[in-house]
Order: structure tokens, then C-alpha cells, then sequence
């Protein structure tokens, strides 16, 4: 079913945690009503983790808004109900990074055009941004969502701990893991290891 744009941000009620099999059953026979409540359902926490990938909140409800037509033209693909909320924080990840990428280029242009005084560290930032973003769409599901929370978010390792099931000792581990990870790929960029986690930070 088709979602209009008039629709996406003005739904006062919630979607029942445990009631999406029945709500995307609903929606997908063109039920306006329980696709109301699968928008509010993620509404809320999609524009602030948009947000936080593009640092804007009238960018965040653009990508969040694409996010919703994308999501409902292809419900019919979604094989998993109640995995919505998981399947459409990626949808939401990929028009970010759609924005994101068109904001970039558009920077580059500015910055060819206006003869920036400092156009290399113009340069080093894109390309640490482009560098880091396409190393986290590489990472499996969960590693990914990690550094979304760690890098992007800032959320703390409880939040973390409590969102991936995960004890506070493993995020620790597995951070530890993805930040290498990361390290390897932005090096060649950087004059030192001391300055991966101000590079990582700028990069997000």
C-alpha cells in the first residue's frame, strides 16, 4: 500500500509492542488506522536517531518521512512482522546516507566555488565521513547498530548493553573490535593512532 506525505507525522496513537503481526497484516490490506499506529510506533525514536546521523532535525524529517513511503510501498516484503521497528531503523539508515551523500557533494561544489582557505581539511573530513559510512554499511547487523549507538548516537554501554541483549562487558569487547576495525580503514588518513577517536567523532 501506498503511504501519503500527509500522513507520516500526526498519528496520536501506539502501536502495541507485541501487536506487529496483526498490524502489518492490517496495513497491508490498505488499513489507514494500523498503518497510523506502526508510524507512531518508530516515529518518535527514527527522527532522533536521523538526527543524529545528519545532525539537523529539518534533514531528519526529511529522511524519516522518505523512510515511511519506502517502508509501506514495500511492506509486502517483510517476511518478519515483528522485526518493523529493526527493518525500518534500516530504511531510515539508507535515505540518511542518501541525504548525506547529496549534502556532500553539494559541499565539495561549494567549496570548488568559493576557493575555501582550507579546502584539505575540507577534503580529509568528507573522505573520513565517506570512509567511516561505508565501513558501518559493511558490518553485520548488530556490529552496525553498535557503532550507531557508540559513534552516532553516544549512547551509553548500558543503553547499549539493554538495546543489543547484550551484557555491558560484551558491548565493551565488541567495541573494541569495531573500533579497530574502523581504525584500519581511516589510518592512512591520520597522522597517528592518537588521533582515531577525534577522527571517528568528527567523521560521525
Amino acid at each position: 500500500m501506498g503511504l501519503s506525505n500527509d500522513m507520516v507525522f500526526s498519528f496520536p496513537e501506539k502501536a502495541d509492542a507485541n501487536g506487529y503481526d496483526a498490524l502489518v497484516a492490517a496495513a497491508l490490506r490498505g488499513d489507514e488506522r494500523a498503518a497510523a499506529q506502526l508510524v507512531q510506533s518508530v516515529q518518535r525514536p527514527s527522527l532522533r536517531y536521523a538526527a543524529a546521523i545528519l545532525k539537523s532535525d529539518e534533514l531528519a524529517h526529511d529522511a524519516v518521512q522518505e523512510a515511511f513511503i519506502e517502508a509501506f510501498t514495500k511492506l509486502y516484503q517483510l517476511r518478519t512482522p515483528a522485526a518493523f521497528p529493526a527493518w525500518f531503523r534500516r530504511i531510515v539508515f539508507k535515505q540518511c546516507d542518501r541525504i548525506r551523500r547529496k549534502r556532500s557533494e553539494q559541499a565539495d561544489n561549494e567549496t570548488e566555488a568559493t576557493n575555501d582557505d582550507d579546502p584539505q581539511k575540507q577534503f580529509l573530513r568528507t573522505e573520513l565521513q565517506e570512509r567511516f559510512y561505508q565501513e558501518l554499511r559493511r558490518l553485520p547487523e548488530k556490529e552496525r547498530r553498535l557503532a550507531e549507538l557508540h559513534f552516532i548516537e553516544r549512547a551509553r554501554h548500558r543503553r547499549i548493553a539493554d538495546e543489543l541483549g547484550w551484557s555491558e562487558h560484551t558491548v565493551k569487547n565488541r567495541l573494541r573490535t569495531v573500533r579497530r576495525r574502523l581504525q584500519t580503514v581511516m589510518l592512512p588518513f591520520l597522522e597517528s593512532k592518537a588521533q582515531i577517536w577525534t577522527a571517528l567523532r568528527l567523521a560521525a
